[in-house]
């Protein structure tokens, strides 16, 4: 994603285990109504006899929107991966998919407006012109069709959306859920649950302390978190844990001139959102320093530089 300053000794390990997005593993405190409906249209794909009744309604044209961090992606990965499970046409759809990719599937949902089929686009407030006009088309498609369902997340409510008009005032046609963050206590849990989906345990008995800056006018948010050390994990267990690395983005291990050994790399899973994280540790304390922003920040040499003032003695 970006190119880092050359740091010494850096060894690059894929060894992080991140659990695929599910219903099951998303803290639904603050959202149990988009929950009970998702899984509710899950369990609507089970029917042996898809030509039976027609989705309710309140399945069909669903929007969530909410700040980074609230878990829209998780729930709409958590969608289309379970009707892949399912076996039947779901996609993936965001600012990143090819107009080939809005083509697919537009044809797959057209040829197949009676079968059941999801459609999960992400970030929509971030469409360029052509895929908005996509959406247009598929929402319409979707719309009169008694199986299909699209879900459509973004940043902030339709009525605030700079979008083409047509596309805008259709989202308000179905459901629309404002998704809530979790507090912290919450937070420890889903990391108490994703050490527990890789097999390891992470103990949150004692409280861990964060500080955290936001600077103000450009969103740039900063944080060092610091706990205390379970002794029976290691350097890349904790990383195993504490750092999703997205497929392409390995997170690596470097030694910093005082020879202390950290893990670094870029995480995106609920609920923080994408963020860069650096690990350090010692005989008493975990330390995690964090940092998100903008594409410019994300992409720059900002992060490791906020690292690099960071020692743990």
């Amino acid at each position: 994603m970006t190119n880092l300053p050359p740091l010494p000794r850096q060894i690059a390990l894929d060894l992080g285990h991140t659990p695929k997005p599910s219903l099951d593993n998303f803290i639904a405190t603050g959202n149990e109504n988009l929950s009970a409906i998702l899984k509710s249209l899950q369990n609507s794909w089970l029917q042996t006899d898809h030509s039976a009744d027609p989705l309710r309604v309140d399945m069909r044209m669903i929007h969530a929107w909410g700040a980074s961090g609230s878990g829209r992606t998780h729930i709409l990965q958590a969608m289309y991966l379970k009707g892949i499970e399912q076996g039947i046409d779901a996609f993936f759809l965001n600012q990143e998919s090819t107009p080939d990719d809005w083509r697919m599937a537009g044809k797959k949902i057209e040829d197949q407006s009676n079968s059941p089929a999801i459609l999960c686009v992400d970030d929509i407030d971030h469409l360029d012109e052509f895929a908005q006009g996509a959406l247009f088309r598929l929402h319409n498609l979707i719309k009169d069709s008694p199986k299909q369902s699209l879900i459509t997340t973004s940043l902030l409510p339709p009525a605030n959306l700079e979008l083409r008009e047509d596309l805008r005032t259709r989202l308000a046609w179905g459901l629309v859920f404002q998704m809530h963050a979790l507090s912290d206590g919450e937070k420890l849990q889903a990391l108490q649950q994703a050490a527990l989906a890789r097999g390891l345990n992470l103990s949150t008995e004692d409280e861990s302390t964060t500080l955290t800056y936001k600077e103000l006018g450009q969103g740039n948010t900063y944080s060092i978190s610091w706990m205390l050390r379970d002794s029976s994990l290691s350097l890349l267990e904790y990383a195993e844990i504490l750092i999703a690395s997205p497929q392409q983005s390995p997170y690596f291990v470097g030694i910093l001139d005082d020879g202390t050994e950290f893990t670094q790399g870029l995480s995106d899973a609920y609920p923080d959102g994408l963020k860069w994280v650096r690990l350090l540790v010692n005989n008493e304390f975990v330390l995690v320093a964090s940092c998100s922003g903008g594409n410019k920040f994300m992409n720059s040499d900002r992060p490791t530089r906020f690292f690099n003032t960071i020692i743990l003695e």
